[in-house]
């Protein structure tokens, strides 16, 4: 008996140190080290399509047709930290980066986002950082790593407005969300409560997302690297219908301290440049784009 749970032990640590090594793999395999001159890091919007889509190109796939020079790496939840550490890592191999595309995710700096955190991600993640030997690039990736991801309980506030009532909590979050009756006004009620969670939170310096910003920032101006970030487009159109000015205020509010924060870096606010016609729905509450708002988002992208 002993022998076969020390085997199955071992069968346990095997699979997973396979695991471990399964996103290092994906991005060994996604850059290009040969021919790359311009990378895109990205999350889900850049590989989430519409069931309802007739063009059912990525916009990760968009990008690599139209520049075979180009490479990029995108998954879903990736946000600063992610980006961070790959980039140390990638040039830690010794990759010369010309160009590298980043995406702010409003929601990304909110506390939904790591609320019910992949650990997965974040051991394979561990495992990218344990592969890099470069000690300046592993400093400035602990200064801004916090140590522990993820919250049992956090009062947000919703800022500023009268329009917007009240605080609530993670707790109160998971009820909302869990609460699938459909009459219109608790519908209505259920998509003002994820929106506030989702973008109408009180933006402040401390917000360690923010922190892996300015790290990454840091570590692009010491190797070089043309760095562009833009912020990801929203349901505006939506959100602005569930609370009038109220949404742009407080958006423009958060965009206008992480634009402070993040200085000389300017990124690019694309946030408000698809209307809900190119959203998974019109009501969607995250970034995921149909055809027609990932086609505007692509001829965004090149402009930059």
């Amino acid at each position: 008996m002993m022998v076969i749970k020390k085997l199955s032990n071992a069968v346990k640590n095997i699979i997973s140190l396979i695991d471990n090594k399964s996103l290092i793999s994906e991005v060994n395999n996604s850059i290009d080290f040969e021919k790359t001159n311009k990378i895109y890091f990205g999350d889900s919007v850049y590989v989430r399509i519409s069931k309802n889509d007739a063009d059912i190109r990525s916009l990760k796939e968009l990008i690599l047709e139209d520049n075979h020079y180009a490479s990029v790496f995108a998954m879903q939840g990736m946000y600063s930290l992610h980006y961070l550490i790959i980039l140390g890592y990638l040039i830690d191999k010794g990759l010369k980066i010309n160009k590298l595309i980043l995406p702010l995710n409003l929601r990304s700096f909110s506390v939904q986002w790591n609320m019910n955190p992949d650990w997965r991600k974040h051991r394979q993640l561990n495992y990218i950082e344990s592969k890099i030997k470069n000690q300046n690039i592993l400093n400035i990736i602990k200064k801004s790593k916090p140590s522990q991801i993820g919250v049992n309980e956090y009062k947000i506030s919703s800022i500023k407005s009268s329009q917007v009532k009240g605080d609530f909590s993670i707790r109160d979050y998971h009820d909302i969300i869990k609460n699938h009756r459909q009459s219109e006004s608790l519908l209505t009620t259920k998509k003002k409560n994820i929106f506030i969670m989702h973008y109408l939170y009180v933006m402040n310096k401390n917000n360690f997302v923010l922190d892996c910003w300015r790290s990454l920032i840091k570590l692009a101006k010491i190797y070089d690297i043309n760095l562009m970030l833009y912020y990801n487009p929203i349901n505006h159109e939506y959100g602005s219908s569930l609370f009038n000015g109220a949404f742009n205020n407080i958006l423009d509010s958060n965009i206008k301290l992480i634009n402070e924060e993040l200085f000389p870096v300017c990124p690019v606010d694309f946030s408000r440049v698809i209307d809900s016609n190119g959203f998974f729905s019109k009501s969607e509450s995250t970034e995921h784009l149909n055809e027609v708002g990932r086609l505007i988002l692509f001829n965004e992208l090149k402009k930059i």
